[in-house]
């Protein structure tokens, strides 16, 4: 029994690392943590440039409702150097993760100018904005089409632009 004690003894004495598959476990919990913040920031970047542009969607029906109820015409300013826009004494600002324009088509704006016009009769400007994250990982585009009724539409681009 002494002998056997002895034995564990040096045993733990000699023990001063960690075993391999203890190390292994270690990896493999850290890679898996990591893997999922990444995804989760990912998603709160897409999360950001979606609510981008949904306020500025919101601006723009605003504003033509406002020129048909005022029977006025209003402007809106985008300043793409600055990512922000300005309407009647109003500047927004996009968050700082989030900017106009994306280097492929190495366009900020189609709108002349820079500027929608809403007219009182329900014209508004046609164009197209558009909006990514730094990274330009999410790109996506909000147009005003030509037409007898002034549509504004929402895409992303993945590869090709897909209507959102």
């Amino acid at each position: 029994m002494k002998c056997f004690l002895r034995l564990l003894e040096l045993r733990a004495l000699n023990k001063k690392a960690f075993t391999l598959i203890e190390l292994l476990i270690t990896v493999a919990i850290l890679a898996l943590i990591l893997a999922i913040s990444i995804s989760s920031l990912n998603f709160y970047k897409n999360q950001l440039v979606k609510a981008e542009l949904s306020k500025l969607e919101m601006t723009i029906n605003y504003l033509s409702s406002l020129a048909n109820l005022k029977n006025q015409e209003f402007v809106l300013e985008f300043n793409t150097d600055n990512n922000s826009y300005n309407f009647e004494k109003e500047r927004v600002t996009l968050d700082n993760n989030v900017k106009f324009g994306y280097s492929a088509e190495n366009k900020k704006s189609t709108f002349p100018k820079d500027i929608i016009k809403f007219e009182p009769n329900g014209n508004i400007s046609a164009g197209t904005i558009y909006l990514s994250d730094l990274s330009e990982k999410f790109v996506y585009a909000l147009t005003i089409a030509v037409a007898k009724k002034q549509m504004i539409r929402k895409y992303k681009y993945n590869d090709k632009w897909q209507q959102v």
